[in-house]
């Protein structure tokens, strides 16, 4: 299996080592032979392999990057503050999430509740 052109462009551009960027083809191409049965190599086949990559050198790339380390390392530049202040957008985004979702769930919980002490209600009132 021959990895594509783009391959270091895109380690490059994501941050991630040609050694993980030549693993994580590797792993594009195994889920395009799960997804379309094994070496098709047609048009989509590849299509798959390719946006598979791109998508998982993005997801690892933005796992990597450490705000602490990195403001210690190229001090505290515009970039680098750049970088830090969206990991803490990031973070309040899947706080808030995190606190919508147990909101929501205890209101379900709650109207569960009441709808299962009503139906006891109402087979008591039959009987």
């Amino acid at each position: 299996m021959q990895a594509p052109k783009i391959l270091p462009w895109v380690a490059h551009r994501h941050a991630v080592d040609l050694e993980r960027a030549e693993a994580l083809w590797a792993q594009a191409v195994a889920m395009a032979d799960f997804h379309y049965g094994r070496a098709e190599g047609g048009s989509d086949y590849w299509k798959y392999a390719v946006e598979t990559f791109l998508r998982l050198a993005r997801c690892d790339g933005a796992a990597l990057i450490d705000a602490g380390a990195a403001v210690r390392a190229h001090g505290a530049s515009p970039a680098v503050e750049t970088v830090v202040i969206q990991g803490r957008i990031g973070e309040i985004t899947l706080s808030a999430l995190a606190q919508i979702l147990h909101v929501g769930t205890r209101i379900w919980a709650a109207g569960m509740s009441r709808a299962a002490n009503d139906e006891r209600v109402a087979s008591v009132r039959r009987q």
